[in-house]
């Protein structure tokens, strides 16, 4: 039998961490790394292969301008000492913008009257009301029970580049994007949300916010912004 007597406190080394905003890129992402333990140096690849003293040292934050899959591992005295972290990026085509004649501001909202668990086919039922609605959302102070919405037309992105989403309900709710359902929120529950990102060409895409609510509180909000942007109130909606 072997006894291993071990003065002091063990180092045990912590893997770097690899930082960005995002897993996709459209024309350029920036990309750091840290490491969780003084004393160490990161080396990294973009390849996918496992570091070596021969790899890259990390010494500023990267710039990606295409895919690529980045390993970094901690070295110490030009020895590995930490497993490895790895993170995948994707270069990915924005969308193109829809052609649209004859904009009008606001989104065509429709509202109608039902129980539900989950999100309808509204396009089957003959709603309640019409109108437009300048944003996405409910009338304040409202309970809206037993109630759905929709509201379709066209929401802006002012440039090319990657957008994020996040959409929040109370009960369930369902956004689709250029034709695809980009989150899905469905379901009974109390206000939650949930986010995606979506690379867009400068212009106008055709956004649908499918809504209802069954009892109890009500809630629903629509937030965008460019990945390296503080969130707001999307806006630029028309129809």
């Amino acid at each position: 039998m072997v006894e291993l007597i071990v003065e002091g406190e063990p180092n045990v080394y912590q893997p770097p961490i690899i930082h960005s905003v995002s897993n996709q890129l459209v024309d350029q992402l920036k990309v750091e790394m840290t490491v969780q333990s003084a004393g160490l140096e990161i080396r990294y690849t973009v390849n996918g292969k496992t570091p070596t003293m021969d790899s890259a040292l990390y010494t500023r934050p990267l710039t990606l301008y295409n895919s690529a899959d980045i390993i970094a591992r901690c070295f110490h005295n030009g020895k590995a000492v930490t497993s490895i972290a790895r993170r995948s990026f994707k270069k990915v085509v924005p969308t193109p913008a829809a052609a649209v004649i004859d904009p009008q501001p606001g989104l065509r909202l429709r509202i109608f009257k039902g129980e539900w668990d989950q999100v309808p086919d509204f396009d089957a039922m003959k709603p309640s009301q019409t109108g437009v609605a300048q944003s996405i959302g409910l009338p304040p102070g409202a309970t809206n029970e037993y109630e759905g919405r929709i509201f379709d037309g066209y929401l802006t992105a002012p440039t090319t580049g990657l957008y994020r989403f996040s959409l929040t309900s109370d009960d369930g709710s369902r956004m689709w994007l250029d034709g695809r359902m980009l989150i899905d929120l469905d379901g009974l529950h109390g206000s939650e949300t949930k986010e995606a990102t979506a690379a867009l060409s400068a212009g106008p895409h055709a956004v649908r916010i499918e809504y209802f609510n069954k009892t109890g509180g009500a809630a629903l909000n629509l937030q965008m912004s460019e990945v390296t942007q503080p969130w707001r109130t999307a806006s630029g909606l028309y129809h």
